[in-house]
């Protein structure tokens, strides 16, 4: 029986004659608040990946309704996908939305809602898809290229939200060049050996009601230990559990779910096997959202899957890929050695979705 972790994409909920509005729309706002650098700064690497790039929200602007509404955010090419995350300290409940502007145009999509903490129901009537975009769980995808980004977060209880609590971070793929990237990929040098003790966990472990479900949370709780948070598994299950869609691999809650426990971290996308090792070698394990057709991952604890996450733990000599696969049926052969073309084709080509923590003094518990 295949181990699955699966994402159910959002089907739109409503269809518009067109997308865009006219123009930006007039927001009454403060003027502009600054993220602070210690906020901004300390989960930053110098990351250079040939295919997706990572910009950082660095200031907050009020908007109406009590909302927070991030600065543009404008890569460096157009893309067809963005995939946010973010951390806010405190424990009032809040939504984030995101729209994009299509490139050549001047008008802006709606605000689609792609993520939500503490809200235990979402409105009926809640946008997530229109002409240009959609949003598939937790990622937003572009039915053309798009030049920009913006993000807005909305306290969902009585309290304001404080811009100094927010950090929030998103990445930019043009989706129809990552084929020829990972091709590409494969051509490269393999780096210098590293790797780190990473704590090992089972999934299954935590019980026959979830434990096929949780890739997810067991994984983020490998690494959360690595750093010094130990959380049990049902625990952090219990943490990131979506409620909309009765999931535990939704990738933003993940990494708001760490936060909660005392470890910041952010949503990246690799390509690269240099940029995977500056991580490690940087002591930040990373987790990895893979999919698995027959044959594709020699060495793992099942045949195929349509979503699973896993802890990267090292590089290896000889194009070794060391891990920590949470689908294996107990903690002594949690650890496992996969191979570069392979996590090159069920990790890279399927986006190089990754889940990246760092400890880190201060942080709420």
């Amino acid at each position: 029986m295949p181990v699955q972790c699966p994402r159910r994409l959002l089907v739109a909920v409503a269809a518009l004659a067109a997308c865009g509005t006219p123009g930006r729309p007039a927001e009454p706002a403060a003027p502009a608040r600054t993220v602070p650098q210690e906020a901004s700064g300390p989960l930053a690497l110098p990351l250079s990946d040939p295919l997706h790039e990572v910009l950082r929200v660095e200031t907050l602007d009020r908007g109406p309704g009590r909302s927070l509404v991030s600065a543009e955010l404008t890569p460096s090419s157009h893309f067809t996908e963005c995939l946010p995350s973010w951390n806010v300290a405190g424990s009032e409940p809040f939504a984030v939305e995101i729209r994009t502007q299509p490139e050549g145009s001047e008008r802006w999509t709606p605000w689609l809602l792609i993520g939500d903490w503490g809200v235990p129901e979402r409105a009926e009537d809640v946008m997530t898809a229109c002409d240009e975009a959609r949003v598939a769980v937790d990622i937003l995808e572009a039915t053309g290229p798009q030049c920009r980004a913006q993000l807005r977060f909305l306290p969902a209880g009585e309290q304001p939200l404080d811009p100094a609590a927010i950090r929030a971070s998103a990445v930019f793929t043009d989706r129809r060049l990552l084929d020829a990237r990972v091709t590409a990929a494969a051509a490269e040098p393999w780096p210098l050996p590293v790797q780190l003790s990473v704590p090992a966990r089972s999934q299954r472990s935590a019980g026959e009601d979830i434990g096929h479900r949780i890739c997810s949370p067991t994984s983020v709780a490998m690494v959360t230990a690595y750093h010094g948070a130990r959380v049990p598994t049902r625990a952090m299950a219990a943490t990131v559990h979506d409620p909309s869609f009765d999931i535990y691999g939704n990738w933003n809650r993940a990494i708001q779910g760490a936060y909660s426990h005392g470890v910041g971290g952010e949503l990246l996308r690799f390509s690269s096997w240099e940029g995977v090792a500056a991580y490690l070698r940087a002591g930040r394990p990373l987790v990895a959202s893979i999919r698995v057709a027959p044959g594709e991952l020699r060495g793992a604890p099942y045949e195929k899957t349509a979503g699973h996450l896993l802890v990267l733990t090292g590089l290896g000599l000889g194009g070794v890929v060391l891990v920590n696969d949470p689908a294996a049926s107990w903690p002594g052969v949690v650890p496992r050695r996969y191979m570069r073309a392979d996590m090159e084709q069920v990790w890279f080509r399927n986006g190089g979705v990754a889940y990246a923590f760092k400890k880190e003094p201060g942080v709420p518990r």
